[in-house]
């Protein structure tokens, strides 16, 4: 069974021995801008490669509406 809101442990970290998964730090401080610009460069390869041309308007609309339906 799954528990989507089971309490999370406490968040005691050494900080000390503890490194971060990203390392670079301009990685770290900018990375939500750096996956949303690489999105937009696969969108875009995608949309140039004609890839669209075989969906229907209606698969594209649930591919990129927010919840995943219409």
């Amino acid at each position: 069974m799954l528990y989507f809101t089971k309490p999370l442990p406490d968040g005691n970290i050494d900080t000390v021995d503890w490194k971060p998964f990203i390392r670079h730090e301009w990685f770290r401080n900018n990375f939500m801008s750096f996956t949303y610009c690489l999105q937009a460069v696969f969108l875009t390869l995608s949309f140039v490669t004609g890839i669209w041309k075989s969906s229907g308007i209606y698969q594209v609309i649930v591919l990129f509406s927010e919840r995943g339906l219409i």
